[in-house]
């Protein structure tokens, strides 16, 4: 798994350097064959704007969040990301389900 991150016009503190590696075990652990995770976090006049793109074996995912605080912001893209992974599971779940049903 390759990381990358990107600091724009913003100089990373420890706790901001810890949340991103909390969010790469997290993410290790619901997205299998997971290979690259990008992140971006850029400073834009007071806000602080972070981007995630997550590529794993099967799909894309990327989320971004505004926030005046970084850690805010680095929270909620983690969240968003594990949403839409939770939802794409939940799609493929079903599609299954349907297809085991008619095969019966």
């Amino acid at each position: 798994m390759v990381i990358h991150v990107v600091y724009r016009g913003f100089s990373p503190t420890v706790a901001i350097k810890r949340r991103l590696d909390a969010a790469r075990a997290e993410f290790e652990k619901l997205f299998k064959g997971l290979v690259s995770v990008e992140w971006a976090i850029e400073s834009e006049g007071s806000a602080v704007v972070v981007s995630c793109r997550v590529h794993s074996r099967s799909r894309y995912y990327r989320a971004a969040a505004q926030s005046h605080d970084p850690m805010q912001a680095v929270r909620e893209v983690a969240d968003r990301l594990l949403a839409q992974r939770r939802r794409a599971h939940a799609a493929i779940k079903g599609r299954r389900r349907k297809a085991a049903a008619k095969r019966t």
